[in-house]
């Protein structure tokens, strides 16, 4: 489903480990996180009108009216919302249930994020393929990566990185699609994605232009030029 989204701006911010997006609920416009590792979009209890749930019930709620998030210049239908305070970095954590409807890239370098039409296949020349799946056991965004010597293993692309998931993890060398990255080691996975063998944040694209299609388990990456 597309519409307009007024005069947002369709730049991305990348901070502290953080994605900043302007998006909108409906037609109110607000601050957005991308965060891939979070099952279900998270919303600040200031939003919960704007979504038409209880403010004071914290944790998943069924969005029973019809409400649409959009980004650039698509929208996404909201089923579900988990009700947690957010502020000040945000009033939304877009999760992985919102990714999968849609087909979205980020252009680290140029600072622009752009959302496809249904339909629209396109990828950038050179821009190597990753398979990606929403983990059955932790609900994050799993992708498959290799480790320095070559071997398969399950990475976890978290976006909104704790201290506690950073301080004391060393940092170990991994390729994505043939694209070399620097993940983190982890023991038992990072935060909730407990089944990622390694963890990587939006800094480590930090000069990657990258698109993520989970419909279709697939992610598309390149070194922006």
């Amino acid at each position: 489903m597309s519409g307009p989204i007024g005069v947002m701006s369709h730049k991305i911010i990348l901070k502290a480990g953080l994605l900043l997006i302007s998006a909108r609920i409906d037609l109110q416009p607000v601050e957005a996180v991308i965060d891939p590792s979070a099952p279900i979009t998270i919303a600040d209890p200031s939003q919960a009108r704007y979504l038409k749930v209880d403010p004071e019930i914290r944790g998943p709620q069924q969005v029973i009216k019809n409400r649409v998030v959009g980004i650039d210049r698509d929208e996404m239908r909201i089923h579900q919302v988990n009700i947690q305070p957010t502020r000040p970095a945000t009033d939304l954590i877009i999760g992985s249930d919102l990714m999968s409807d849609m087909r979205i890239g980020f252009d680290f370098k140029r600072s622009k994020v752009r959302v496809f039409d249904q339909g629209d296949r396109h990828v950038g020349k050179g821009m190597r393929m990753a398979a990606i799946s929403v983990s059955k056991i932790s609900g994050c965004l799993i992708a498959d990566a290799r480790n320095e010597h070559g071997d398969p293993i399950r990475m976890a692309i978290v976006g909104r990185p704790a201290d506690s998931d950073i301080s004391g993890h060393p940092l170990v060398k991994v390729s994505l699609g043939g694209v070399p990255l620097t993940a983190l080691g982890t023991s038992g996975g990072s935060g909730q994605c407990t089944d990622g063998e390694v963890a990587i944040t939006w800094g480590s694209f930090a000069d990657q232009h990258i698109i993520f299609d989970v419909g279709h388990r697939q992610m598309w990456l390149a070194a922006s030029h």
